[in-house]
């Protein structure tokens, strides 16, 4: 009887040690997959007479015309590769994979969102539903070295330095506190880059209230939701002064005299 329940104890444990290895090949399959469309996706560079040069550096700029054809003609892919990377979200937290695979759901849409696609409402749903999902998220090794080279992994880890101050302060937090600010600047910048200003100051509000960071990183988005409608009402004023410059140029000039 001793025996038997050894023998039954080597099997659960094969068992469960089997479904593991296999859910952890077919996470770093789609990762992989992930990782090589959205390398394309970067790819996707102008003409080299269009290359401009920063600090010395030929820099060639995003075609945006070919980027948009490119992110609609990868539909399927995008939406394949949500359910899939769902599919592993909901493991959390027996599996080491999860915060992984929701880690990669979010950073998939920030990269392919656009204010003139849709897919920058799912960016937002999706670092929210990462952050309620994953209060101390830990990214593996394998994780990190698979995407190395992609710009959101690089400067969430820190190796691209940031240039201005609330990344600054995100990047000297640790591991997990760093991921959850930069999803939740993230959803304020996504607001922002589809000019939903209002929108923008109350999902501040509510993530206020329900987020256990620092006060400092929402002054800091809260200075960043300043500064765009700032630019933005400068931005008219400019467009209205041409316009009524051109009124003058464009409209009847002073009637002559008859004398």
């Amino acid at each position: 009887m001793r025996f038997g329940n050894i023998l039954l104890s080597l099997a659960l444990s094969f068992i469960v040690w089997s479904c593991a290895a296999s859910e952890e090949r077919d996470f770093k399959n789609a990762a992989k997959k992930l990782n090589k469309v959205l390398i394309e996706l970067n790819d996707i560079k102008s003409k080299p007479e269009n290359a401009i040069k920063i600090d010395g550096k030929v820099v060639y700029q995003l075609n945006d015309e070919k980027r948009i054809k490119f992110i609609i003609d990868k539909e399927n892919e995008w939406e394949d590769l949500s359910k899939r990377l769902e599919s592993y979200m909901v493991k959390y937290p027996k599996s080491p994979w999860a915060d992984d695979a929701g880690f990669c759901l979010v950073i998939m849409f920030l990269s392919i969102s656009e204010s003139r696609n849709n897919y920058y409402i799912q960016a937002i749903n999706e670092a929210k539903n990462f952050l309620a999902r994953f209060p101390n998220p830990h990214i593996e090794n394998w994780t990190k070295a698979e995407f190395k080279g992609s710009p959101a992994f690089e400067i969430i880890f820190g190796k691209i330095s940031a240039r201005d101050e609330c990344l600054k302060r995100i990047l000297n937090l640790p591991e997990g506190e760093s991921i959850r600010s930069f999803f939740t600047r993230a959803i304020i910048k996504e607001f922002l880059k589809a000019d939903k200003i209002s929108e923008a100051r109350k999902e501040l509000r509510a993530l206020q209230k329900e987020s256990v960071e620092g006060k400092e990183l929402f002054i800091c988005l809260q200075n960043e939701i300043d500064r765009h409608e700032k630019f933005r009402k400068m931005e008219n004023e400019a467009r209205a002064g041409h316009g009524n410059q051109e009124g003058r140029t464009l409209g009847p000039g002073p009637k002559k005299s008859k004398y």
